[in-house]
């Protein structure tokens, strides 16, 4: 099986189809929720109940992720939004969860020093930060970074391989 690479103007960029876009046939399952607050594509996103209405929220552990979901870009219906353009509360959110080998947009915290290679794990806020040495940061580094960001003092883009 070919991976085709998509354009960088996008979250998911290549791997295994982990969703699909209604009207699409390219695979996987697509979870439709509300948004509990605003967040932006590319978030690391967990489900969680309030009012008994299931809604996603930023990933707020570093090492409790009982699966791992991304927020996707909003479709292409959407006129005038890309990748940068966030979720306001209560709007509809397109989300993934992530399979082994899918390469993604992810957003990495600010303060990082990020080099081509480097394990990368959950910050806790919904982007990701590099795994530091201890046994349990290495074990939590399921994400690895696919480009030399160097050290960034904004929170910045980085495709992103999802290890599993």
């Amino acid at each position: 099986m070919a991976l085709t690479p998509r354009t960088d103007n996008t979250i998911m960029l290549s791997g295994p189809d982990t969703y699909m876009r209604q009207g699409s046939s390219d695979g996987g399952t697509i979870i439709l929720h509300r948004a509990g607050a605003a967040f932006t594509p590319g978030h690391l996103i967990e489900l969680y109940s309030v009012s008994n209405e299931l809604k996603w929220r930023k990933n707020d552990s570093v090492t409790e992720i009982a699966a791992i979901s991304i927020a996707l870009d909003k479709p292409d219906e959407v006129d005038n939004t890309g990748i940068e353009d966030a979720y306001a509360a209560n709007e509809n959110v397109e989300a993934a969860y992530l399979r082994a080998g899918a390469v993604f947009n992810g957003i990495v915290a600010s303060g990082q020093n990020i080099t081509d290679g480097e394990l990368l794990m959950s910050d806790g806020t919904g982007m990701l930060r590099t795994a530091a040495a201890t046994t349990q940061d290495a074990m939590d580094g399921r994400f690895q970074a696919l480009k030399n960001l160097g050290s960034i003092a904004a929170d910045t883009r980085c495709p992103v391989l999802f290890i599993g």
